[in-house]
């Protein structure tokens, strides 16, 4: 099989055409892809149509390894690039406390409750119809609130917050 990527280089990638043709199990590919992010870019989005149909859906998709306000950014490129998945590598995600705000419908996954750790929280403030969901992470030592919602549905799933200043989900 073969992986073809091309995309346009800056601080952080993001790959707008991926080529895929491979018969490789869908975990193996979806590992592959995710180690050639953790290895060579701190941020790759890929936002593209992949050539072999069984694939897991990768559209709309945004890989991120840990490291100071790396969480935060991609959630900017995710806004600005129409991206709704975020899939957080294990590590410590160093928000130095401060919430990371999110404007519109998006999913923030994490590999491992017990091993991908946001220092800081999470800020909602999307639209009504807007649902943010977040799994498989911890967010702690929040300056605010752990998680705070205005007007969008948040969905928590195997998340843990932990020290914040304030009250760990208002």
């Amino acid at each position: 099989g073969s992986l073809s990527i091309k995309g346009e280089a800056a601080d952080n990638v993001i790959i707008h055409n991926l080529t895929i043709d491979t018969p490789q199990t869908h975990e193996k590919i979806g590992r592959e892809i995710f180690d050639l992010a953790y290895q060579q870019h701190s941020i790759l989005a890929i936002n593209s149509e992949s050539t072999y149909q069984e694939l897991p859906d990768l559209t709309n998709a945004m890989y991120v390894k840990p490291g100071t306000n790396s969480l935060s950014k991609a959630v900017g490129l995710a806004e600005k690039n129409g991206i709704t998945e975020i899939f957080l590598a294990e590590g410590v995600y160093n928000e130095e406390g401060l919430q990371v705000t999110i404007n519109f419908s998006l999913s923030i996954i994490g590999e491992s409750r017990e091993h991908c750790v946001v220092i800081g929280g999470l800020k909602i403030n999307g639209k009504k119809e807007d649902e943010v969901h977040v799994s498989n992470l911890t967010l702690r030592n929040s300056m605010g609130c752990g998680v705070r919602t205005q007007i969008s549905s948040i969905h928590l799933h195997n998340v843990s917050v932990e020290n914040s200043n304030y009250d760990g989900v208002c």
